[in-house]
C-alpha cells in the first residue's frame, strides 16, 4: 500500500497560508510534522510500504494558498525522511506528485505570488536550491502524469509546452540525470489518467 499523508488540521497549519475552506495547507513545522509521520509508520509497520508526502505541492492551491516554495517542501522532505526510516526502515519516501504543469503561471518563476510553478523547473529547484537527493529526502519521486487530450505515446517534441502528456516522466527523468548524477531514481506514478 501507498499512503498519501496529506491535508494538515487547522491547529498545524501554516499560519500565513489563508484558504479557509481547505485542509492542504503545508504544516507549520517540519519537526512536528516529521514527528507526526514517525507515529504513523510506528503504527502502520510492515502494512504500509511507501508513504507519498503531500500532493502537487507546485500548486498554490493544493499549499494552502501559499507560494509554491520547492526549497520549503524540500526541507519537509530532509525532516520526515530520517524520523521515517527510524520508525519503519523498510517503508519507502515518495515525493509528492506534480502537477504536470507545463511551464507554471509565469515561465521560468517559482517565487513570489505564482498560482503555478512549472512541474520541471520545480523538480530542478529540489534538486539543486533545496538540496534534495535520493537516500537523504526521498527514495522515489512522485509523478501525475495526466495526458490531457493527448494519447499516452505521444512525444513531448510534438504539443506545446503545457506539460499534459504521459511522457512527461521522460522530462523528468533528463533532469534527475542531470542533477541527480547516477542515482537510479525511480518515477512513481501515482495519479494519472486522459480525458
Amino acid at each position: 500500500m501507498l499512503m498519501r499523508v496529506y491535508e494538515t488540521p487547522s491547529w498545524a497549519r501554516e499560519p500565513r497560508c489563508r484558504e479557509p475552506d481547505q485542509f492542504d495547507y503545508p504544516p507549520r513545522s517540519n519537526a512536528e510534522f516529521a514527528e507526526f509521520v514517525h507515529q504513523a509508520a510506528r503504527h502502520w509497520r510492515g502494512r504500509v510500504a511507501a508513504y507519498e508526502i503531500y500532493n502537487e505541492p507546485n500548486l498554490a492551491d493544493e499549499w494552502g494558498g501559499c507560494d509554491p516554495d520547492p526549497v520549503r517542501y524540500t526541507s519537509m522532505l530532509g525532516g520526515v525522511y530520517p524520523r521515517l526510516k527510524q520508525a519503519d526502515p523498510d517503508a519507502l519516501l515518495v515525493t509528492s506528485g506534480l502537477s504536470n504543469t507545463g511551464d507554471g503561471s509565469v515561465p521560468g518563476v517559482c517565487e513570489g505570488r505564482v498560482p503555478v510553478c512549472g512541474d520541471l523547473l520545480y523538480l530542478q529547484q529540489m534538486y539543486t536550491i533545496g538540496g534534495g537527493r535520493m537516500g537523504t529526502h526521498w527514495d522515489a519521486l512522485g509523478a501525475h502524469p495526466y495526458g490531457g487530450p493527448n494519447p499516452p505515446e505521444a512525444e513531448p517534441a510534438s504539443h506545446p509546452p503545457t506539460g499534459l502528456y504521459f511522457r512527461r516522466m521522460e522530462d523528468m527523468r533528463n533532469i534527475i540525470n542531470d542533477f541527480g548524477g547516477r542515482e537510479p531514481v525511480p518515477i512513481w506514478a501515482t495519479e494519472m489518467g486522459w480525458l
